[in-house]
């Protein structure tokens, strides 16, 4: 079993994958300051390295190799200006985050002993919630208003319908009783009775 075990490791770190015993995860707004610390029990390091995975890559971000001389800090290609190293190569500092700043960000540490510890932090960057429901609380209001703006449109135009019909039939009942005055004035038989008309 604990060759299996080994073996994994072994495979696992020459893929660059290292099984990680401590998950962290972070929630973080878009544009906001990330500051990825998490603890260490030895902290006396010979190196730490620094990864990112995503769905769309997996690149390393920075290594810091410690001698008694010398100390070696690199930060590599895409991340630089974009992260800064802090405590010896213990924390990473994401200023600004964006959305393509989601991912796996793993520190990889190796003691002056030899043994390596892993610990990875999942970032996910989010739009800011507040602009989210203010935008719809603003959304509800407009969509609010437009409905009664067109209530309101609509109310209106019925009533002017009734009044264009209203004002229609009453000319027409005008134009009628126009009509028969003209009709009468001109035949002197329209208002008899039919007998009488006979005789």
């Amino acid at each position: 079993m604990y060759f299996i075990l080994q073996a994994t490791v072994l495979l696992a770190h020459s893929m660059n994958v290292l099984p990680c015993a401590n998950e962290l995860s972070i929630n973080a707004t878009l544009g906001e300051d990330v500051l990825l610390n998490p603890n260490c029990t030895d902290c006396d390091a010979l190196s730490i390295e620094w990864k990112f995975s995503s769905n769309l890559m997996t690149s390393c971000i920075s290594s810091y190799i410690m001698s008694k001389e010398t100390i070696s800090k690199i930060v590599f290609g895409a991340f630089e200006g974009r992260v800064s190293i802090l405590r010896n190569g213990l924390h990473l500092w994401l200023p600004s985050v964006h959305i393509n700043d989601t991912g796996k960000y793993t520190r990889i540490l190796t003691t002056l002993n030899g043994m390596e510890q892993c610990v990875s932090i999942t970032v996910n960057v989010k739009e800011d919630y507040r602009k989210a429901e203010t935008f719809e609380i603003n959304q509800t209001k407009d969509n609010g208003l437009k409905t009664t703006i067109s209530l309101s449109v609509s109310i209106v135009g019925v009533i002017l319908g009734v009044i264009i019909i209203l004002l229609w039939i009453k000319r027409k009942s005008a134009w009628r009783a126009t009509s028969r005055e003209r009709k009468n004035q001109g035949n002197p038989y329209a208002e008899m009775p039919l007998i009488r008309i006979l005789k």
